[in-house]
């Protein structure tokens, strides 16, 4: 058999079209196709495509299920379901006898692999010839599949258009292999083919997002697909509303609801396991988010699972986990930028900024896009400051300021504008140059000409509170509140972290604890709010809730703690040393002033008066003169 001499793989499914029936007799266009569809199930080499797989094509192609799979029908239903070949019949008539003919055509260009004809001599010969033309195709049909390369099907997505689907099926496969700055046009090209292609609207939306675009346009995209979510399949609903409602009406329950709507249909969804994941972790639940990851790992999916699982991972303080994690994610994708990314900052999991450096240098060296050379420059500069290079790290920052200006990206400008002066005045150095940059930025880019939510208020208004200047970080937040969509500040944890800066700038310490410790709780990363709650414990002279949470500070997972370390691992060892030699714990204190040592033996000038400081301590409080 065929079988036997290996040119059958795992049984094809090939999809049997409609015969066209061109004798006056209506009836024998169905019945021969069933009969041949009877013949062909019973075989042993050849395997039909299902009706249930052929109904739920048709659903998504926006047809009836009743739709008759004309050769044209059955060809476009079979390149949306990566089915190879379609079988094709013709009944012809000549005189009292029929000419039954049969094809096997390649779905992906069209062309006849294999052509046969049986003749019946009258009506009662049809069926005899049927089962004739059926023992051949069977052989002929697993000679024609092996000259046939196997096609992956395009996405089980709803649209009428067969090229909005090409379209939208491209650009998940670029977006699971990173490339989602490659996968935008095509998504906007599919949803321009088709306006009502809601789960195209829906990734544009998710990919949008992910590249910190205007909120404006992320919930445009999300709101096409949600308002278009009736016309859909079950779980495409609801993947449309979990997105929507997470990120444009900031509803977690609501979201939450949906995503494990769709686990109960399809418990392998990859979109409804990584984005429950995301939400979980946002929630802190570490633990459930990591399970639902690996999961979804489990499936094969390499794209952003992986991530979410390290995040969970080391929030937990899982490095070992974290670690292999990142190691399958290299092996499986080894080009996916993202895991480049992660990459460069798994070293600073442990506190090793030398080894980070080195990959963070080659990765601004290599990285080919405008969006993660800015990222990629954002890691650098935080590596660099917590390590006291702050002339280095302001002309990285500087630099990425410069792509963010160049593309529009006036979100992520005003970002890293804040980011610079934040570095330099929580630190006390260049005050003046640092106040006045803020107020340069504003004027290149008045704020009557950008997006409410791209203006940064919160991170310009901590800076001026850094800087001592609360009245204007007061009237950046009283317009925020003027301006800002109410549903987007509910949803932000930085204006709490503005508000606790305001109020520490002016003494008001449990006003500043408060709003921190809403920060903490509201934040979507494990160690944010974490140090600046500590600090307000420290003003308040309440040295051993300081301490705890200085403590935790510095012993907490976070896969992007780099990115808080910048701003305060130095800072935060200082307070412990001096928090533990006024309590007298001579050792205590001495180990965090020498980890301040390690951290900053090459520092800035600027910064070598706390260094030298430091060294005084650790040889006082060893009995060295």
């Amino acid at each position: 058999t065929l079988q036997a001499k290996g040119l059958i793989r795992d049984r094809q499914p090939i999809l049997l079209a409609e015969f066209e029936n061109r004798s006056p007799d209506s009836t024998l266009g169905p019945t021969l196709t069933e009969a041949l569809r009877v013949d062909l199930s019973q075989s042993q080499t050849v395997k039909l495509l299902d009706g249930e797989a052929v109904g739920g094509a048709l659903t998504r192609m926006q047809l009836p299920a009743t739709t008759i799979l004309t050769p044209a029908v059955a060809r476009e239903l079979a390149q949306r379901e990566g089915v190879p070949a379609v079988v094709t019949g013709e009944i012809d008539p000549v005189g009292k006898s029929y000419v039954i003919s049969a094809k096997v055509i390649s779905t992906a260009n069209g062309s006849a692999l294999t052509a046969l004809r049986e003749t019946a001599a009258n009506d009662t010969e049809l069926i005899p010839a049927i089962d004739r033309l059926s023992r051949a195709l069977r052989e002929r049909i697993g000679e024609s599949l092996v000259t046939i390369r196997e096609d992956q099907p395009l996405a089980h997505v709803t649209t009428a258009s067969l090229d909005a689907l090409r379209n939208y099926t491209q650009a998940i496969r670029l977006s699971d292999a990173g490339r989602e700055d490659d996968a935008i046009p095509l998504l906007k090209e599919a949803t321009t083919i088709d306006s009502n292609f809601a789960m195209a609207w829906r990734k544009l939306a998710v990919n949008l997002s992910n590249h910190g675009a205007p909120f404006a346009r992320v919930a445009d995209a999300a709101g096409h697909a949600y308002r278009h979510r009736d016309h859909l399949s079950e779980l495409e609903k609801q993947a449309a509303t979990a997105f929507y409602s997470d990120q444009v009406e900031f509803d977690s329950s609501k979201a939450s609801v949906a995503y494990r709507a769709m686990l109960a249909i399809d418990p392998d969804n990859s979109i409804a396991l990584n984005n429950l994941s995301l939400l979980l972790f946002g929630q802190h639940h570490f633990a459930e988010a990591e399970s639902l990851a690996v999961r979804c790992i489990a499936t094969g999916q390499f794209a952003n699972c992986p991530f979410n699982a390290i995040a969970s991972q080391t929030a937990q303080g899982e490095l070992p986990r974290a670690d292999s994690t990142l190691a399958l994610w290299e092996l499986k994708a080894p080009i996916d930028p993202s895991m480049k990314a992660v990459r460069v900052l798994a070293p600073t999991w442990r506190h090793d900024y030398a080894e980070a450096e080195r990959r963070a240098r080659e990765r601004v060296t290599t990285v080919s896009t405008t969006f993660w050379k800015d990222v990629a420059l954002g890691d650098l500069a935080s590596i660099e400051g917590a390590q006291g290079h702050l002339a280095r790290s302001e002309a990285d920052i500087r630099n990425a300021e410069a792509i963010d200006d160049s593309s529009n990206a006036m979100g992520q400008y005003f970002r890293r504008i804040a980011q610079l002066a934040q570095m330099d005045l929580r630190h006390q150095v260049r005050v003046n140059e640092a106040l006045a940059s803020l107020s340069e930025a504003r004027a290149r880019h008045p704020f009557a000409s950008i997006d409410p939510t791209e203006r940064q208020y919160p991170q310009l208004a901590v800076a001026y509170a850094l800087g001592g200047k609360v009245d204007d970080a007061r009237s950046l937040m009283d317009e925020y509140a003027r301006s800002v969509p109410p549903m987007l500040q509910k949803a932000d944890p930085e204006r709490y972290e503005a508000l606790g800066h305001i109020a520490l700038a002016q003494g008001h310490f449990d006003e500043a604890l408060k709003n921190f410790q809403r920060m903490r709780a509201t934040s979507p990363c494990a160690l944010c709010g974490t140090f600046e709650v500590a600090q307000a414990f420290a003003k308040l002279n309440q040295p051993d809730s300081a301490l705890v949470y200085f403590e935790q500070y510095i012993s907490r997972g976070d896969m992007f703690r780099i990115r808080a370390d910048g701003d305060h691992l130095a800072s935060a060892y200082q307070h412990l040393g001096e928090l533990y030699e006024a309590k007298g714990n001579r050792a205590k204190a001495r180990d965090y002033y020498a980890k301040l040592l390690d951290l900053w033996k090459t520092a800035d000038p600027e910064l070598q008066p706390i260094v030298k400081d430091a060294k005084e301590r650790v040889a006082r409080l060893s009995g060295e003169h």
